[in-house]
């Protein structure tokens, strides 16, 4: 549970100093918590069978003592699936195998419950770019996607160059991105863009959640996606005996994905 705790300490300190406002209102006992709930949904290996996995934090005030969440009906309530540091509640390793769209959770502790229910997303099903093959030295580059069905988009372009290799990521509410071309400052290559679809509420400064009950938070039903593998040249590209950079695996996107929503929020640093 460590590892789920770790990503979420800053922005839950965030939303401690934010305290009580339109977005995190108290109860009428004065009681102040909110959660925020990241439901991804993948294939388990190599069976390829459906998989979706629930984690996040709530803050609160007072401190909130664990209870349960459950998922479409499914139970998670041992100590196993809660941690606690510094007075930050969090939970994960809640998994269902089926019966995950629309995904409705609820979360009870010792201040009460909260939940919602959102669909599951679609994915996009094509993607171009406003140069296929090859870029300037600086130049802008649109990536396109189309066919799918979701709230917004994380959207990531990794670069690999002659002096070591980069990623940008964002959010996006529609259908394609452009990168500025100062992130493509040397020779390499475009090697690969990822993006996942999410459902909830669009991530920005004071936006409202989408759970409800007694306490406010937000629930994210996210897609797990693939990587189009762009290779795009940029400049001169790169020498034949230069390394590719392995493909992340499933625990660090999702962190990525995370990270870009709370930072979103406002709720973030790096």
């Amino acid at each position: 549970m460590k590892k789920l705790t770790v990503l979420f300490v800053v922005a839950a300190v965030a939303i401690a100093i934010v305290g009580c406002d339109d977005s995190n209102p108290a109860d009428a006992s004065g009681q102040t918590w909110i959660t925020y709930a990241f439901a991804f949904h993948g294939e388990l290996f190599p069976l390829r069978q459906d998989v979706t996995d629930l984690w996040g934090q709530i803050v609160s005030d007072p401190i909130a003592a664990p209870g349960s969440i459950t998922m479409n009906g499914t139970e998670f309530s041992g100590q196993e699936y809660w941690d606690n540091i510094e007075g930050i509640l969090s939970f994960g390793y809640c998994t269902i195998f089926d019966d995950f769209d629309p995904l409705t959770v609820e979360i009870t502790t010792s201040l009460g419950s909260t939940g919602c229910t959102v669909p599951l997303p679609e994915m996009p099903t094509a993607f171009a770019y406003s140069d296929p093959e090859s870029l300037d030295i600086g130049e802008d580059l649109t990536v396109f996607w189309s066919g799918g069905d979701a709230d917004f988009y994380y959207v990531e372009i990794d670069y690999e160059h002659e002096f070591g290799t980069d990623y940008k990521d964002t959010l996006v509410t529609g259908t394609s991105w452009t990168v500025d071309g100062s992130f493509f400052p040397f020779n390499g290559e475009i090697w690969g863009v990822y993006l996942q679809a999410i459902n909830g509420p669009v991530p920005e400064p004071g936006s409202g959640g989408n759970m409800s009950g007694d306490g406010t938070g937000f629930l994210f039903h996210i897609l797990d996606g693939d990587w189009d593998l762009a290779g795009i040249v940029v400049g001169n590209g790169l020498p034949l005996k230069a390394d590719r950079r392995p493909t992340p695996g499933t625990d660090a996107r999702r962190e990525k994905v995370g990270r870009a929503i709370l930072k979103a929020n406002g709720l973030s640093g790096d």
